[in-house]
């Protein structure tokens, strides 16, 4: 029986519960509410993703061609979700090493990743990660790779770009392959180079939650030609046809009228859309991307740049309202740039941080907390973990301090002005 775990101090944490739960103040709702995520879809993105969703082999012919040239990778190929793709690349890398099991997972992310190799049929080892940039810690990866290891999975949480030099370093000395999960950090730059090329293979996501906000969707883009015939080979054609990018469509229309923070309450109240929900779920369907996905994806990626420095100057802004309070504010490298998906900051404890998260659902403000639990206290997670498994320390109090803050164009001068004043008065 597949075990599903979804984490509901998530849902409350995300603003999923502002409709409902009102503002503390008579039980009125914020007549306007930050989404903590997203970004504006144009409406005429969607209408001519609808016109051109019939051709997909052409969509995605094209879009190979201009991810070819933007990011350098060769070859790419096209699914239906970023979970999708990052487990039909580690069934990809199984077929090529048999024998070996086990993937050297961040002990703090998201849970899809998780789920995603247990998707695959694969065995999890958890690896601690850093403080300062939430990846993979060099050191702790090292005394995690054994002879069983099939792959290192390093990821970028919230567009923060983590030390992909060092982590490959320490994997090719030891002979094992580096998958990269840019799912959340689309355009970010590690030592110069984009994210999700450094390893050997890239896997990138597009969906309402991510850099370019599109209809859901995943990338695998890789450099191996045998291991990109692999992952096509594993890809089954996408389901439903026409059905489903009427689907999509309707999902972005809908997303594209409601994420604004004037409309945002109607959204975060209605639970089948699963806003802010942390799931464990490894039943999840594996397939080729829809022609309306790639359609909007094709649509979206020319303002990738755009809306990268867009998201990188409100970062800038809300680090510099913070700047002087007591908190730990997370920021790239000097050598790296960030997507800035969302400005994650460390609290001093448990208690403060949810003082602090209660404050800014109050008040509509769009701060939420990270994944509630680092992989290494998910207890339904156990079946799937490596024998031997220790804690992991750092993973476990960055779960316990984290804060993401928004950076999307609807944040304003008086957003910033009433984050500085919660944490003040909470933290």
């Amino acid at each position: 029986m597949t075990k599903r775990i979804t984490t509901l101090e998530q849902v409350d944490a995300s603003g999923a519960g502002h409709a409902a739960a009102g503002n503390g103040d008579g039980g009125r709702r914020p007549v306007r509410v930050l989404p903590p995520a997203g970004a504006p879809i144009p409406y005429r993105a969607v209408a001519r993703s609808l016109v051109g969703c019939a051709n997909i082999a052409r969509t995605t012919e094209r879009l190979a061609d201009v991810l070819e040239r933007s990011f350098g990778l060769r070859h790419w190929i096209f699914l239906s979700s970023g979970r999708a793709a990052l487990s039909t690349a580690l069934l990809a890398l199984k077929e090529q090493r048999p024998g070996r099991r086990e993937v050297v997972v961040p002990a703090y992310t998201s849970y899809s990743v998780p789920a995603a190799v247990a998707r695959a049929g694969l065995t999890i080892r958890l690896c601690d990660i850093e403080k300062e940039t939430l990846g993979l810690a060099p050191d702790a990866l090292d005394a995690a790779i054994n002879e069983t290891t099939l792959c290192v999975l390093a990821d970028h949480l919230y567009g923060l770009p983590a030390r992909m030099d060092a982590v490959c370093d320490v994997a090719k000395a030891k002979g094992v392959p580096v998958i990269e999960d840019a799912a959340q950090a689309m355009g970010i730059r590690c030592q110069k180079r984009w994210g999700g090329t450094t390893g050997d293979l890239g896997v990138f996501s597009v969906s309402r939650g991510k850099i370019l906000p599109g209809a859901g969707g995943g990338l695998i883009g890789t450099n191996d030609a045998r291991l990109a015939e692999e992952c096509r080979r594993r890809t089954p054609p996408a389901r439903f046809g026409p059905w489903m990018d009427a689907g999509h469509a309707m999902e972005s229309l809908f997303m594209a009228s409601f994420l604004p923070p004037s409309r945002y309450w109607l959204p975060a109240s209605l639970p089948f859309l699963k806003l802010g929900r942390s799931s464990y779920d490894p039943s999840f369907p594996i397939a080729a991307m829809g022609g309306f996905q790639a359609a909007l994806l094709e649509q979206l990626f020319p303002s990738l740049e755009k809306v990268r420095e867009g998201r990188r100057a409100q970062a800038m802004q809300l680090r510099t309202t913070l700047e002087q309070e007591d908190v730990v504010i997370l920021w790239p490298r000097e050598e790296d740039d960030g997507a800035f998906l969302r400005l994650p900051i460390l609290v001093g404890d448990a208690g403060r941080r949810q003082r602090l998260l209660a404050e800014f659902r109050r008040r509509g403000l769009g701060g939420v907390g990270g994944y509630p639990r680092a992989l290494s206290r998910l207890p339904e997670l156990r079946s799937a973990l490596a024998a031997g498994q220790g804690p992991c320390p750092d993973a476990e109090e960055v779960s316990e301090r984290i804060v993401t803050l928004p950076t999307h164009p609807w944040v304003d001068q008086a957003d910033y002005h009433n984050i500085r004043n919660a944490v003040r008065r909470c933290v």
